[in-house]
Formats: C-alpha cells, structure tokens, sequence
C-alpha cells in the first residue's frame, strides 16, 4: 500500500503529518525567540538612547547653569558697588565729584569685562540722566543704542521701554519681551537699582549673554542634524533655540513637563519626535532636547531587517528539510505497517494513525498469545492435578515414564520417602460476604490459598505438592530418613507443619479444616499407601470433632469392642421415661465419654455404639410417647438429624436435642393430666392405707412415674409430701377407732397399717399432741 494511500486513509492523523507539525513547531521557536529578541533590543535601544540623551543635555544644563550662577554674582558685585550707586542720581550735568565716581566705576567695570567670554557685555542704564555706563564709557543713552544696539535689529524705544520697567533679578529676551518676529534673540539679565527697593528703581543693571556662545555650546550636544536644543522660561518662551520651533508646540509640550527630568513622545508636524528635557537647578528653565522618532528606530529596524531575513532563510531550509526528513523517516514505519497488514491480516478501519494501528495489532498479538499461554497453563495445572492423583490411588504402571513426567510438572521428588497430608474443608464462611453467592468462585479461592499456604510451608523443610483428591486436598510430603533423625521425629515435624498451617489459615483467612496424617512409605508406589492411611485417619475425625489433627499412629491399634450393657441401656431408658431432662443428659453424657471419648474405639465399633444408642433413645421415645403418635414425626426428624452428623460431637449435640424433646413432651404429658393423677393417688391411699407396704416406690410403679416425679408431684398439689399425707390419713381412721370402745391401741395401729406401736403412739403425738390412750379417754364419754 502506498503512502499517499496510507495517509489518505488516516488523513491529518497520520503521522506523517505530525513530524510534519512537530517540525515545523520547532521552526516557529527560533521566530518567535528573533521577534522576542527584536522587540527587547528595541526597548534596549531606546532606553540607552534616551539615558544618552539625558546625559548630554545634563551637561549642557550643567555648563548653562554655571553661566547663569556667574551672571548672577556678577550682578550681585555690580549692584553692592558703592561707586555704581553713587550715580543713580547723578543729573545731566555732573559735579567734580560725580565725575571722579564715573572714572573710578570705569575702572571697576574693565576689570569685570575682562573675566568670561561667554558675557556679551553688561552695563548701567540710568534712569534720571538717561546715561549708560558699560566699562568703555559713559554714554547717552541715544549713542549707546546707536553704537551697540542696532546692528541687532533692536528698535529704540523698545530698548528704552525695556530699561526703564522694573525687574527683580530675572532673564528676558527682548524677541520676547517685543514680540516681534525676525529680530535677533538677546539674552539678558535685568535687575533694578537699588537693589533694596526694586520697586522705585533708578537704573537698571543688564548683563547681556553672548548668543553666539551659546548656541556653540547647545550645538555641541546635538549629535544629530536633525535634533533641536532649546531652552524655555517659566513662561514657556523659548528663549534660545537651535532651530525654530512650531508655534504652541513649546507650551504644549512643558504642560506635560512635571518631573524634573524625563522624555515625552510628541508630534511635530504630523512626524513623531522624541523631547528629552531636564530643569535648571537655578532658575525655572527646561532644557529641551527635541529629536525625530525615527532616528530611534533605524538601529532597531536594521537588527529587524536583518532578523526578518535570516528568518525567512531558516524558515525555507528548514520546511525543505523538515519534508525530506519526515518522508525519509517515514519510510521504515510504512514498511512495518505494510508487513503487519499482510501477516497479521489487520486493517486500518478502527486504527487512528500508524502508531494507533501498531499499538493495537500489537496487543492483540500478545493478548492472543496470552490466552494460549493461559489455556497451556489451565491444561498444565489440570494434567499435573491428574498426575498427582494417580500418585496418590497408586495408577502409575511400572513402564511410565516417571522422570520425564516429574520434570515437565516441575516436580523434584529429591528422597525416597513420601507422606501425604490430607486436609478437610470445613467452614470457610468468614472470608466472604453474604452476599456472595457463587460457591465454586469460593472453593476455588479457598482451594488456591491453602494449597499455596501448604507448599510453602512445607516446602521450608521438605517438599510438598498440593493435590485435590476425593473432595479434600491431599499433600505429597516428600522427606529424607536419616541423617541423625528417624521417622518419628519427621513426624513430629510434619505434625508441628500441620498445626502452624492450621492456626495461620484460621487466623488470616478464617478457613477452618481437619488434617490427618499417615505414615511414611518408601519409593513412590508408597505414595498410595500413605494416601489411604490418611483417608483412615480421617474418618476418626466424626469421633474427634472438627479442626483435628489425626496422624495414623494414633489409630493404628484400637479396641474392637465396647462396654455398653444391658443394664447401661436400661438406666438410659429409664431416665428418659421418667421425663427427667438432667438425669438423661448425665447418663448419656458418662456413656459416650467412657465409651467413645478416652479414643480406644475404632472408628467401625464407635459407629456401632452411636447406632447402638440411638437405637436405646428410640425404644425408651415410643414407649414413653405411645399415648401421643403424632410426635412420632418429630422424633423421627430428629434421629435423622443425628444420623446425618459428621462427628460425634455434632451427633452429640443432635442427641441433647432428642433428650429434650422427649422429655418435654412427657412432662407436658404430666401436667395435662394433674387432677386425675392427683385424685387417683389419694383414692388409692384410701383404699390401701391399711397395707403397712404402701410406699412411695408402690404407688409410683402403680401410676407407672418415677418416685421422684410422684413425689414432687404430690406436693405441688396438695402441698403435703406423699408420706405426711399417708401418715396423715392413717392417724385419722385410728381416731375413729379409738373412738370406738374395747378396740385395743395394738389393734388399732395393726388396723391402720402401722407395723409396731411404738411408731403408731409417736406419730399419733405429733399431729394430735397427745398419746393414743389419753385421746381415747378424752373422748371416752
């Protein structure tokens, strides 16, 4: 099949295509690492472009500020000296004095000029005189202009007005201040005389910054052509500026100026600028820094280009590579599809892609294989069953093959000498709900855990292989005789195995059974002889009670007789007719102990003397019962129960129950007839109380009840025991005669069935108080 035609058939599933995908995730690991990497150069860049441009304008900001703090020291000399001041008020016509002030300011003020280039110049404009005074001259205000003023552009009265306002110490811009548009930006520091009441000034002090150094040093710090240094006021008035900038767009731009330092993105004539701006540490100035954005983004777009292309490059190499690969390592897994779909016969319909179609082929192969496996062992299992039961019954014909067989049933018979270990399930109940229904599920569990048990244990000292054999499990024990130790100390050791297996399965699996124990044979044809002295053994267990443990040597020689006599039978027979639960039980209880119990009976004898028994309990039952045929069923029920016990124990049990019930209804049979019983005792009395024999033992057999019975009986009911009543009513037919003259005492007591009369005269005087002839006289007349 081909391999269009396998992926058609398993479509985006096919594996294929996932090396294909996979592939191609590994491709979109370097692009999505370039772009990551693209995106943080780019905010690298910028941030080491903006820290740049915050470095340079710092230092302008620092050279610029150290300008403006010589500016303002020097206002500070001119302004305090004494000779400057002493002119404020000099007229247009100055005395000796005045004049000798303006020579010695003169001087002073050539020495100030002489000091930084970056002062155009400064000077005094007085008010009153409407004189300058600089450090070449003093001069009329109106030469002065002309001379140093109107190159510039600046018009007169503008400069005029602009000297004559009042001002505290600041920087104008006289551009600014006039607001005319094309003339030259001049720079100046104002501050009004005196400089203790600024508010009625008398001259004006101007120190005047040179422009041209200034914007030397703002270029200096511009390393594009493109970018723009300005400096702005705290009016946002540009007051010096590299390039012009768009009207409002300064004012709108330090609106958004809060911090001292910092850089703002912006728009200038619909292009995106970049504004680095720092604040003078002296004044309320902003030094700005304004550059185009994309000179930002050249660097970054070439890194980008750069990584675009090589991307593109790696993406083509490897999708042509990823093909081939994929395909090339593709081929080997079609080839093993191909050879599982014609030798194994699989399809494609349920598989999902190629590994699914292995997957599955391959576990059905091992699931196939795993049921023949199975099916070899089940037959195993059941041929090695078969092989150990015929050891046990003794079919192994001379020409088998023994050696071959043990071998292929892994079975090591490494000594001569074989004893088998029978076991009795008894009860198992404990190791399973009630709701578990399934009896074979069970057995075979049970089975499983005691035959593992039993190997193991046995297999510490010996070697032992678990059979099932005629309903029971029958365990080959084979053992070495010799080496300092003889059969009966084996056999002590097997019955030490026997007890620990039968205590441990009890306790962990709550599986109850018997165990018998044979002899030990040698070869193993004795393995059948072992096996029957084990079944012999067994059968002792209905005399032993169940969870025994029986070896043969205990049975080997037992007594072929039992003492159960005539006179035994009749003593159970009649407690059992005289209702007498207790009596019954005690003679019934003696006879099993001294007869089955002491174990000297062998197993055949003891099956006689149950038989034997029950026969007595039948025969004492319907004579005691012969008045009530009905309960003959229930009796009969009942020996069935015995008959069909396993041990003598539980035919014990069934036995207490017979005794029970025959005694119970005998006693129910006596209290249904009280009156007529008690009446006809007391008429017999009185027809028979003359004969000195009545007794107690007479009546009872006359009434066919135990004297014991009769007694108890009697007096319930009259509440007088049988011999008072007797004695009673002897002594009141001897008082009627004695009542009657010339009858003599003798005669009396012979009459009334007393044997002597002594014991006539003694009874007489405990119940009438007197003597018989001291009552015949009281009663003479």
């Amino acid at each position: 099949m081909g391999l269009a035609r396998i992926m058609c058939r398993w479509k985006f599933n096919s594996v294929l295509y996932r090396w294909m995908r996979s592939f191609f995730l590994v491709l979109l690991i370097p692009i999505v690492l370039m772009t990551i990497a693209y995106y943080q150069t780019n905010h690298v860049m910028e941030k080491e472009t903006n820290r740049a441009n915050l470095a340079l304008i710092g230092q302008l900001r620092q050279e610029l500020d150290h300008q403006i703090q010589y500016v303002q020291q020097l206002s500070q000399v001119i302004a305090l000296n004494s000779r400057v001041n002493s002119l404020n008020h000099i007229g247009t016509d100055p005395d000796t004095e005045q004049r000798l002030n303006m020579v010695k300011a003169l001087a002073d003020f050539r020495d100030y000029g002489s000091v930084n280039p970056m002062i155009e110049r400064f000077y005094v404009y007085y008010h009153k005189s409407g004189s300058v005074l600089n450090k070449d001259a003093i001069y009329e205000n109106a030469v002065f202009y002309d001379i140093h003023l109107q190159p510039s552009g600046i018009r007169y009265p503008l400069w005029k007005q602009t000297m004559e306002e009042s001002y505290r110490g600041r920087f104008i811009s006289l551009q600014a201040a006039a607001a005319v548009d094309g003339v030259r930006n001049r720079i100046m520091f104002a501050q009004s005389l005196p400089l203790e009441d600024p508010n009625h000034a008398v001259a004006t002090l101007i120190v005047e910054l040179n422009e041209s150094r200034l914007l030397e040093a703002m270029n200096a710090m511009n390393l594009y052509d493109a970018g723009i240094v300005s400096i702005i006021d705290d009016s946002s008035q540009v007051l010096i500026s590299t390039e012009a900038l768009p009207s409002g767009h300064t004012a709108a731009a330090l609106e958004r100026m809060m911090a001292s330092s910092g850089i703002l993105d912006d728009t200038v004539d619909g292009k995106r600028v970049k504004i680095a701006y720092i604040s003078s540490e002296l004044l309320n100035w902003k030094y700005v820094y304004t550059l185009p954005a994309k000179i930002y983004r050249e660097k970054v777009e070439y890194v980008r280009n750069l990584a675009i292309i090589s991307v593109l490059i790696s993406l083509l190499i490897g999708v042509v590579t990823s093909l081939l690969l994929s395909r090339r390592n593709y081929q080997p897994l079609k080839l093993l599809i191909d050879l599982l779909s014609v030798k194994g016969k699989r399809t494609y319909q349920s598989a999902q892609n190629e590994y699914d179609f292995i997957e599955k082929t391959i576990a059905s192969t091992l699931d196939e294989r795993n049921q023949i496996y199975r099916k070899m062992e089940e037959q195993q299992h059941t041929l090695r069953e078969n092989f150990l039961q015929r050891l046990l019954k003794g079919r192994i014909e001379d020409n088998f093959p023994l050696a071959d067989t043990l071998q292929a049933y892994h079975i090591v018979f490494d000594h001569d000498n074989f004893a088998v270990i029978l076991l009795y399930l008894e009860d198992y109940s404990g190791l399973f709900e009630e709701r578990e229904n399934d009896f074979e599920k069970k057995l075979k569990l049970v089975i499983l855990i005691v035959r593992n048990i039993m190997e193991e244990m046995v297999g510490r000292q010996f070697g032992g292989y678990v059979a099932e054999a005629d309903g029971m499990l029958a365990c080959i024990v084979n053992m070495e005789v010799g080496g300092g130790e003889n059969k009966a100390a084996l056999l002590e050791k097997l019955q030490g195995i026997a007890i620990e297996a039968q205590q441990f399965i009890k306790r962990r699996f709550y599986i109850q059974f018997s165990l018998s124990i044979s002899g030990i044979h040698q070869t193993y044809k004795g393995i059948a002889a072992a096996y029957q002295e084990s079944l012999e053994a067994m059968e002792y267990r209905m005399l032993l009670g169940t969870q025994s443990i029986i070896t043969y040597e205990q049975i080997r020689v037992k007594d072929d007789s039992y003492p159960y006599s005539s006179e035994q039978e009749q003593q159970l027979i009649h407690a059992i007719k005289s209702g007498d639960l207790s009596r019954s039980s005690v003679v019934l209880d003696t006879l099993i102990d001294r007869c089955i119990m002491d174990g000297n009976l062998s197993i055949e004898m003891a099956r006689c003397l149950i038989f034997d028994i029950i026969g007595t309990m039948m025969k004492a039952s319907i004579e005691s019962l012969s008045v009530q045929p009905e309960l003959y069923a229930d009796n009969q029920r009942v020996i069935q129960g015995i008959l069909a016990c396993k041990t003598v124990a539980e035919m014990r049990g069934q036995m207490a129950v017979f005794l029970k019930l025959v005694c119970g209804h005998l006693e129910s049979l006596k209290k249904s007839h009280n009156k007529q019983l008690r009446d006809g005792v007391i008429a017999f009395i009185q027809h028979h109380y003359a004969d000195s024999n009545l007794s107690l033992q007479g009546i009872a057999d006359q009434f066919q009840v135990s004297p014991s019975y009769l007694s108890r009986y009697f007096k319930e009911q009259t509440g007088d025991t049988l011999s008072d009543y007797i004695s009673r009513y002897r002594i009141g037919a001897a008082k009627r005669l004695l009542a009657e003259a010339g009858v003599p005492a003798k005669q009396v007591a012979s009459m009334t069935g007393f044997h002597s009369i002594n014991t006539f005269i003694r009874l007489f005087k405990k119940y009438e108080g007197v003597t018989p002839g001291v009552y015949r006289d009281l009663h003479k007349h």
